[in-house]
């Protein structure tokens, strides 16, 4: 794993980076879309990781472009955070969850 993918012209969906440190590891995921969350995020996945829910669900950050660092790679693997999508075309919160719930169901 570790292989960034692009994805576009996807009817519904708008175009985003995947950055899939994991594959597939659990029946269920947790889509999480943010933007500039900073230590906001880093303390929910503190939380995530200290109540073990990555032992039940692939955790996915679903970012709206972020530009404050709290996306960074390290960070978020340290987090269990499975993997980080990336939105690139249009829209706000609702396009980030139609680009994690597209990706989630191509997942299986």
């Amino acid at each position: 794993m570790g292989e960034k993918m692009y994805y576009e012209n996807i009817t519904g969906v708008p175009a985003f980076e995947c950055n899939e440190w994991q594959g597939k590891k659990k029946e269920y995921c947790v889509l999480i879309p943010i933007i500039n969350e900073g230590e906001r995020i880093k303390k929910e996945l503190q939380r995530a990781k200290k109540h073990r829910v990555s032992d039940v669900a692939d955790i996915i950050i679903c970012d709206g472009g972020s530009t404050d660092g709290c996306t960074k790679e390290e960070l978020l693997r340290s987090l269990d955070v499975n993997t980080l999508l990336v939105k690139k075309g249009p829209g706000k919160q609702g396009a980030q969850l139609r680009m994690g719930i597209w990706w989630a169901l191509q997942r299986g």
